[in-house]
C-alpha cells in the first residue's frame, strides 16, 4: 500500500509540473513530503532500535563475521558416521552426518528469534516482489512516467544479465531468463547513467530486446541498496532526455529499492535466516540452509579485491543456475547461504546440481566447492540454531575434504 501511495505521489508530482500551476505544485510537494516522512520515520525507528542493542552484538554486526562470515576452524575435526568412496566420474558424494556430531565454532551473536509460527500471518499481506502479477503493474506504471519504450528490473552478474521483471514490447528474454553481453549495462561504482547506443554501449549488449538495433539510449540505476539495476530504453530522439528524467528515473529506483528490501546486502544474516524459517513454518514447507565455499577460497582471496569480486559473481551465478527458485545470499567472503526445498531427497538433488553447476567453470571457481546443509526442524528455535548447524556441517565437509555434509536432527 505505502508503495503505492508513493507511485501515485511522484505521478502526482509530475501532472503538476507538466500543467506548471503554483496551487497543484504545492499540493503535490506536500504530498511527496508527507511520502517521504512515511518512509524515512519508520526508518529512523528501527535505526534507534538497532543503536540500543548491547555493545556485543553491535560490534559484531558492524563486521562481516555477524552477518554470517564463517572461521573455517574447529577445536577438533568432526567425523561423519560414514564414508563414501568419491566417484571419478561425478561430483563429490553427500554425506550423512548426525546432529549431535557436529563441533560448535562460533560463540553466541546475538541472533534473533524465529519463532514456530502456523498461522500464515509472518509477513502480514507485503506482496512478493517477485511475483510477475506485483511487479509488473508497477513497471508499466514507471514505463508510463518516463515515456519510455521498455522498462525491466534485472541482476547484473559477471558475463550475464538476469530478468527480473519488464513491461513493455520486444522483449527478448522473460522474467526467469538471461542474456549475455559484451559491455556491462552498469559500470562501476553503481550510479545511474544515460548509455548512448552505439556510442558507449554496443546493441549486441541489450541481450533482452528483440530490436537493439532501434534503442537510442538507455537509463540504469541501482534499485536501492540491492544487487538489482532499474533499466529503461527509448527508440525516440528525445526520449529519455527531459531535465527531470533523471530525477524521476532515480526516484522509480529507490522506490523499488524499498519494495526489493530482502535483497539489501547490508541486512544481517540472523534476520534473513530468521525470515526464511518464518515463512517456512508459516507455509508448513521443509527448509534446508546450505552454506557453500569456494574450495580454494584462501588462494583467491590473496589475489585482491576485484577478483574476490569476480570470483562472487561466478559462483553466486553457478548457484542460482543450479537452482533458480532457491534464495541466494552472500553470507562471507566467497561464501554463499542458499536456501531450498528442505526434503532431504530434495537436498541431495540440490547439492549434486550445483557442484556439476560449478564443475562446468574453470579459472577462479575451478577448485570445486565444499558444501554443509542444516535441515530445518522443530530443534532449531532460533536463527542461531539453523545457522550454526550449517557451519558445523561446512566444516565436517571442509575438514574430512568431501563434496558435502547434511545434518539432520537426532531422530
Amino acid at each position: 500500500m505505502r508503495s503505492l501511495i508513493s507511485l501515485l505521489a511522484v505521478v502526482a508530482a509530475a501532472v503538476a509540473s507538466y500543467l506548471g500551476r503554483l496551487p497543484l505544485q504545492l499540493a503535490a510537494g506536500a504530498l511527496i513530503l508527507a511520502v517521504a516522512l512515511w518512509w524515512i520515520v519508520p526508518a529512523v525507528r528501527r535505526r534507534r532500535n538497532y543503536a540500543k542493542m548491547s555493545a556485543a552484538t553491535e560490534a559484531a554486526e558492524e563486521d562481516l563475521e555477524s552477518v554470517g562470515i564463517l572461521s573455517i576452524t574447529a577445536e577438533e575435526p568432526a567425523q561423519p558416521d560414514r564414508q563414501f568412496e568419491p566417484s571419478a566420474a561425478g561430483p563429490p558424494p553427500l554425506e550423512a552426518v548426525h546432529a549431535g556430531s557436529l563441533t560448535d565454532i562460533d560463540e553466541e551473536d546475538g541472533s534473533e528469534q524465529a519463532p514456530m509460527n502456523s498461522s500464515g500471518d509472518a509477513y502480514g499481506t507485503l506482496p512478493d516482489p517477485y511475483n510477475i502479477d506485483v511487479l509488473a503493474p508497477v513497471l508499466e506504471g514507471f514505463r508510463a512516467l518516463l515515456a519510455a519504450h521498455a522498462v525491466c528490473v534485472l541482476r547484473q552478474d559477471s558475463g550475464h544479465c538476469h530478468i527480473i521483471g519488464t513491461a513493455g514490447p520486444n522483449f527478448a528474454k522473460q522474467p526467469g531468463e538471461s542474456f549475455a553481453y559484451d559491455e556491462p549495462l552498469m559500470t562501476s561504482p553503481r550510479k545511474f547513467a544515460i548509455r548512448v547506443v552505439r556510442g558507449d554501449l554496443p546493441a549486441r549488449s541489450l541481450g533482452y530486446s528483440r530490436a537493439p538495433g532501434s534503442v537510442l539510449r538507455v537509463a540504469v540505476a541501482p534499485v536501492g541498496a540491492t544487487p538489482l539495476i532499474l533499466l529503461a530504453d527509448t527508440m525516440r530522439e528525445n526520449g529519455l532526455s527531459h531535465s527531470r528524467h533523471r530525477d524521476l528515473f532515480e526516484q522509480c529506483a529507490h522506490l523499488l529499492g524499498a519494495v526489493f528490501y530482502k535483497d539489501d546486502p547490508t541486512r544481517p544474516r540472523h534476520k534473513i535466516i530468521a525470515e526464511e524459517m518464518d515463512q517456512a513454518r508459516a507455509c508448513s514447507q521443509p527448509l534446508a540452509l546450505g552454506l557453500v565455499l569456494l574450495r580454494n577460497a584462501e588462494h583467491v582471496s590473496r589475489l585482491g579485491d576485484s577478483v574476490i569480486a569476480q570470483a562472487e559473481d561466478q559462483l553466486r551465478e553457478r548457484l542460482q543456475a543450479a537452482s533458480a527458485s532457491s534464495r541466494v545470499v552472500k553470507f562471507g567472503e566467497i561464501m554463499f547461504g542458499v536456501f531450498t526445498d528442505g526434503h532431504r531427497s530434495k537436498v541431495e538433488e540440490w547439492g549434486k546440481r550445483a557442484h556439476a553447476s560449478v564443475a562446468e567453470a574453470d579459472g577462479l571457481l575451478s577448485g570445486g566447492i565444499v558444501i554443509g546443509v542444516a535441515i530445518m526442524s522443530d530443534q532449531h528455535a532460533t536463527a542461531h540454531d539453523l545457522r550454526e548447524e550449517a557451519k558445523a556441517a561446512l566444516v565436517a565437509a571442509y575438514q574430512n575434504s568431501v563434496g558435502a555434509v547434511i545434518s539432520e536432527p537426532a531422530t
